[in-house]
């Protein structure tokens, strides 16, 4: 269906003009102006039933055929008249739909816009928080210092230096070294003798074997919390360079994107602002017609030059810079870099050295 009316209204209309126009040329009796004018209503009524929306065209036939109504003081014909209205109408929905579609695009500048400000989501995960790395380094490191402080217990030296020092007493040996015969008397002082040095071997040896359980033990813990550091490292090592690289890439493709949306829309805007500028100005010049304007001047019809475009202007938003995110770790485990900062640096090292070291494992 055309723009505004029915074909079959307006072919009506049209051809009422013309039948008029005949009976006019035949009597004699039509002036030049009103030649003119109904010339001017004949292209108004032409254009309105050939268009689909409002066009400069057709603006400007209105605006011909306003200035002849004010220039004569008269109205223009009933066959505009009957027009009027549904133009009206179908006028308005055109001026909706121009409102309507820079609503939407402005909606596409902002949704790509924030996905543009979403990439920095990619940089406040809460797996490139190092908290957990620091804490695991603190404990294994805690652990090793008490691990040199068990390895500086001196009851197996104080237990292997009083072994060392015991002897037994002289009568058990000759002089040449060989057992002497047994005798009571030195079963006497044998027995005194171990009476006085039993006790204190059995203690001292006691305190040796704890003293060696505990150390093994608290190795063997530190260990494991060496494991655990270096793979809490790993991790965080892994996902901040992966996040890195997801953070890249995403603000590379909406950056494009946002742009490529700023062009599109500045196309469509340009396209709806001109049609809608043709709407209102149409409408205008139509509900200045069917006022019957036999005693308006020229300054009224001019007001239907003046079109506020502001509700079409879009918000462009200047591109965010790419947020610089945490550092990437400059070294990783067994890296030798990384074992002087973590392991060989340390002062418990020497007394208490760590266990082999665990690569990361590269994720493909």
């Amino acid at each position: 269906m055309p723009f505004y009316v029915a074909f079959f209204l307006l072919a009506v209309a049209i051809s009422a003009e013309e039948q008029g126009d005949t009976l006019l040329a035949l009597t004699g009796k039509r002036s030049s102006q009103r030649v003119s004018v109904h010339e001017t209503e004949h292209r108004v009524l032409q254009q309105l039933a050939n268009a689909r929306k409002p066009t400069a065209g057709l603006v400007l036939s209105l605006q011909q055929l306003a200035a002849d109504v004010v220039e004569r003081q008269e109205n223009c014909s009933d066959t505009i008249q009957s027009v009027i209205d549904p133009a009206l109408n179908e006028t308005s929905i055109v001026i909706e739909a121009e409102l309507n579609q820079a609503i939407y695009d402005q909606a596409r500048i902002n949704a790509s816009y924030d996905r543009i400000i979403a990439c920095s989501a990619f940089l406040d995960s809460p797996s490139l928080n190092s908290s957990s790395v620091s804490a695991a380094r603190e404990t294994h490191g805690t652990c090793r210092t008490e691990q040199q402080e068990l390895s500086q217990n001196n009851a197996c030296a104080v237990f292997e230096s009083f072994q060392a020092l015991l002897s037994y007493p002289d009568c058990v040996y000759t002089s040449s070294g060989t057992a002497a015969s047994v005798t009571g008397d030195c079963m006497q002082v044998l027995s005194d003798w171990l009476a006085v040095n039993h006790d204190a071997f059995l203690q001292k040896q006691s305190a040796c074997d704890a003293a060696t359980q505990n150390l093994q033990e608290k190795q063997h813990s530190c260990n494991l919390k060496q494991e655990t550091f270096e793979m809490a490292f790993c991790i965080w090592a892994s996902a901040t360079e992966q996040h890195h690289n997801d953070y890249a890439t995403c603000y590379a493709q909406e950056s494009a994107s946002y742009n490529a949306t700023v062009i599109e829309v500045k196309a469509s805007i340009a396209t709806s602002e001109a049609e809608y500028v043709a709407a209102k100005q149409t409408q205008c010049l139509l509900l200045f017609l069917q006022e019957n304007p036999s005693n308006a001047s020229q300054a009224h019809l001019a007001q239907c030059n003046e079109v506020d475009t502001s509700m079409l202007e879009m918000t462009y938003y200047d591109m965010p810079a790419q947020v610089t995110p945490p550092p990437l770790p400059a070294s990783k485990p067994c890296d030798d870099v990384w074992l002087q900062d973590e392991y060989t640096g340390k002062t418990w090292y020497h007394t208490s050295p760590t266990t082999t070291c665990v690569a990361c494992v590269a994720v493909a």
